[in-house]
Order: structure tokens, then C-alpha cells, then sequence
């Protein structure tokens, strides 16, 4: 997900908290994503020189912090003086390929003119009456933190939208009154609009065979969604001691290494891993450019996000009646099944392995 953040300090209108915001910003969002989303911030860019910006970084999200009535966002030109910036001019502006998805306003009075863009673009935000600074960075980083976690347009919209209300309540004014609003051209669903997607462990059953493999064990395989375009290398493991055969070789039993390229988001490993119920999934992944990533998550829970996706299903309790008794079933084990025997001796009645 790319982000171009605009903003401008007219000399004519009362300055805003520019420097805090992109600050607040960049702490509480871009640190703590690593290199899956693209920020890219232009504190004070001249008015004359926005196409050009938005035709060079081609983003996803065009966010733009400034001063505004219902007619015009204030921005000032090279020599510091203040321009009307219109909703005709720049919806021309964002006339660029491919378009933003999303242009965001933290500007009062800014609802008319978002609901001009999105005709424009697909989604667009705008505030209906005078908001705080305080409510208007807060209500910014909320929404950008949300969609960073995989959330909808939408979803995040309303969280941040919620963050503004309450603010402004504390600041002695009508909370009811205060309103943000996303604008949505015919046809698109902020609902399923999701800019950005997390990277998330999958799995699936080896060759889509819902069932034991030997009577008692699943062929699985591992893979990674939303893994970053330039991945290089992934590592899965697991701090499952079932899978152990030998201590003497613990990277073997317990871990698999891939080299490859992520196809149409996901990366899947090239072994497999044989097991009779769930476990937990570690994933270590770096890039070319050396930048690293994980995740984490169970055998379960992979199954479960893979086959939602493939069904294009809304939940686990909406897919074939044969997966979800697999699942259930590999969920119903204690991730050991280890029995005693006589002498007091344990032995592993079904042993989880990799499948080479």
C-alpha cells in the first residue's frame, strides 16, 4: 500500500499541527510495519507542484492536510500566498494511471468536496464541520493503523471516525455534531475494500485430500498470503515437540526453508509436514533489499483463512461439510497424543513428521 500524505501551511489561514502530525504518523504506523506500506511525506508542498506529485508517486491513498471550507482546500503556491485548491481541480489532478483508490482530507468543512471526488476516484473522506487538531491526527493514525492490520475501508473508517467524535466531546463540543463521512463511487463496497493486506500464515490439505492420509495423519502443506513482493527466502517452523525425531537434528524435524517468489501473493513451501492434529506455525521471511518480516499462527487457523478464500465464503462454519470435520478434527487433538504404556514408559501413538 502506498501513501502520498500532502500538506500546506498557507500564510493567510491559522497553521496547523502539521509537524506533530506527520511525526505522530510516522511513530505510531510506518515503524511498526516494516516495509509493508510506502508513507511518503511532502510537509509543505507548493500548490503548482501537486499533479506532478501525484502523477510520479502514483499511490494508493492520496492524504491531504490542510485548511478548508465547503468550497476549497487552502494550499499555498511557491511564493507562499494562498490558493483555492477546488474539487474540479483536483479531481483533475487525480487523473493519473492507475488512480488512487482512496483520497483522504484531514481538512474542515471538507465532506462536499469528497463527495466530488469519488466520482473521481473510488472512496473518499471528508469532515461535514470544524474538527480539532488533536481529533483530526488521532482520528488520522487510528485509521491508517486499522487498515494496516488488514481491516476494511470501511471498519477503519468507523473506528477513526469514533476516535473523532469522542475527542471533540472532550473539547466542550457537540460530539453528535461532529461527523466524517466516506463517499463511495456506484459500485464499490468500502465494506470489502481492503488496501492492504497482512502477511498471514495458509495451509492446505496436500493435493486438496481432506482426509488422513494413512488412516491417522494429514498431508499438509504450509504457505504465506500477503508475504511482500521481493521475498527471497521464508523459514517455517514450529516449537512442536511431536515433530522431533531426532535432538540431534532438530532443524530438520522442526523446520523448513524456502527460496522462491511470492505468485499472485502467496508462497508456498516445497515439502510438507505430516500430522494427526493442530500445532503452532512460526514464519521468519526476509527480502531482497534485506528487510525482514514474520508471522505466526496454527495449522488450524491456516486451513481455515485458505479455504475461506478459495470457497469465497464469509466463515469457517459456511465450508463443505468435509473440511470442516477435517479441521475439526485436527483441531480436537492436543497437539501430543501420548499415551501411557506399561513400565511407565510413554510412546508416541501417531508422530507428526515432515513429509519429504
Amino acid at each position: 500500500m502506498k501513501v502520498l500524505y500532502i500538506a500546506s501551511k498557507p500564510d493567510q489561514a491559522v497553521t496547523l499541527r502539521l509537524e506533530q502530525e506527520i511525526t505522530e504518523l510516522q511513530r505510531n504506523v510506518v515503524s511498526n510495519t516494516g516495509d509493508a506500506v510506502e508513507f511518503s511525506f511532502l510537509p509543505s508542498l507548493p500548490f503548482e507542484d501537486l499533479p506532478t506529485q501525484i502523477s510520479k508517486h502514483k499511490p494508493d491513498i492520496v492524504h491531504i492536510s490542510a485548511h478548508g471550507d465547503d468550497d476549497c482546500l487552502a494550499m499555498a503556491h511557491e511564493g507562499g500566498q494562498f490558493v483555492p485548491l477546488t474539487a474540479e481541480m483536483l479531481s483533475a489532478f487525480l487523473d493519473v494511471e492507475p488512480p488512487p483508490r482512496l483520497v483522504y482530507l484531514n481538512a474542515c468543512n471538507s465532506a462536499s468536496i469528497a463527495s466530488e471526488l469519488s466520482k473521481r476516484v473510488a472512496m473518499a473522506i471528508g469532515t461535514t464541520t470544524p474538527i480539532t487538531n488533536l481529533a483530526a491526527r488521532k482520528a488520522a493514525v487510528t485509521f491508517y493503523t486499522r487498515l494496516l492490520e488488514g481491516k476494511s475501508v470501511q471498519s477503519a473508517f468507523d473506528t477513526g471516525h469514533m476516535i473523532m467524535k469522542g475527542l471533540n466531546s472532550m473539547k466542550g463540543l457537540n460530539s453528535m455534531a461532529v461527523s466524517s463521512e466516506l463517499f463511495a463511487r456506484r459500485g464499490c463496497h468500502p465494506d470489502r475494500e481492503v488496501l492492504h493486506t497482512t502477511t498471514r500464515v495458509i495451509a492446505r490439505f496436500a493435493e486438496d485430500k481432506a482426509q488422513p492420509a494413512d488412516g491417522t495423519n494429514y498431508d499438509i502443506e504450509l504457505g504465506l498470503i500477503g508475504a511482500p513482493r521481493n521475498t527471497s527466502q521464508v523459514v517455517f517452523f514450529t516449537d512442536d515437540e511431536a515433530f522431533i525425531k531426532d535432538k540431534a537434528q532438530l532443524e530438520r524435524d522442526l523446520c523448513t526453508v524456502i527460496r522462491g517468489t511470492v505468485v499472485r501473493g502467496e508462497i508456498w513451501e516445497e515439502d510438507g509436514w505430516t500430522s494427526y492434529g493442530d500445532f503452532r506455525v512460526f514464519v521468519c521471511g526476509v527480502t531482497a533489499g534485506g528487510e525482514h518480516y514474520s508471522a505466526a499462527g496454527s495449522l488450524c487457523g491456516g486451513l481455515e483463512t485458505y479455504y475461506i478464500a478459495k470457497h469465497d465464503v464469509s466463515s469457517a462454519d459456511a465450508l463443505p461439510n468435509k473440511l470442516r470435520r477435517a479441521i475439526a478434527h485436527l483441531r480436537s487433538e492436543d497437539g501430543s497424543s501420548i499415551s501411557p504404556v506399561a513400565d511407565g514408559v510413554t510412546k508416541i501413538t501417531s508422530r507428526k513428521g515432515r513429509r519429504k
